[in-house]
């Protein structure tokens, strides 16, 4: 068990996560690799507020830790790792992944609805791409739920935008 582990547990509870917080950051990659650990723990609430914690404090070192929560077993825990490892406004510097095609899949293939959301929305946040464009209208096509298909619309109206002859994976 990590020696940090206790500061990562206390992310548990809204009275003691902000000191944990503040703890975990000060420790540097120490405090990272804890709450990587705590990503892998049995308790899904746990692995959720890891995932959460890395929306503000990940850096490249935690992408295989934010790719295997988007696909844990628990909706919560997923949802959470798309728009942690989507949203680089709170981070220092981006992750530097490929984005598009692993929220293509989730939009397509996860099995919880409020996933498939997220997945839109964090499509959308991402920089116009013409590689979403075919799919986002067939999902669009596809879709049943209302809200799906209002996040949909709206990726596929940035999406559209890209330049035609834009053919490059899109790094943010």
């Amino acid at each position: 068990m990590h020696p940090l582990r206790v500061e990562v547990e206390k992310l548990l509870s809204f009275q003691t996560s902000q000191a944990a917080s503040e703890a975990i950051v000060a420790a540097g990659g120490e405090g990272l690799n804890a709450v990587k650990e705590g990503m892998r723990d049995s308790n899904w609430r746990l692995r959720m507020v890891c995932t959460e914690f890395l929306d503000h404090f990940a850096d490249k070192t935690c992408v295989d830790a934010l790719l295997m929560a988007l696909k844990d077993g628990k909706q919560d825990v997923r949802r959470r790792a798309f728009h942690s490892i989507a949203c680089q406004t709170c981070k220092k510097e981006p992750l530097g992944l490929d984005l598009v095609p692993i929220l293509l899949d989730a939009i397509s293939n996860d099995r919880s609805l409020k996933v498939r959301r997220r997945a839109a929305g964090s499509l959308g946040m991402q920089k116009p791409d013409r590689r979403a464009v075919e799919p986002v209208r067939a999902f669009l096509a596809e879709a049943t739920d209302q809200k799906l298909k209002r996040l949909l619309t709206q990726v596929l109206s940035r999406h559209e935008q890209a330049p035609a002859e834009q053919t490059g994976a899109c790094l943010i």
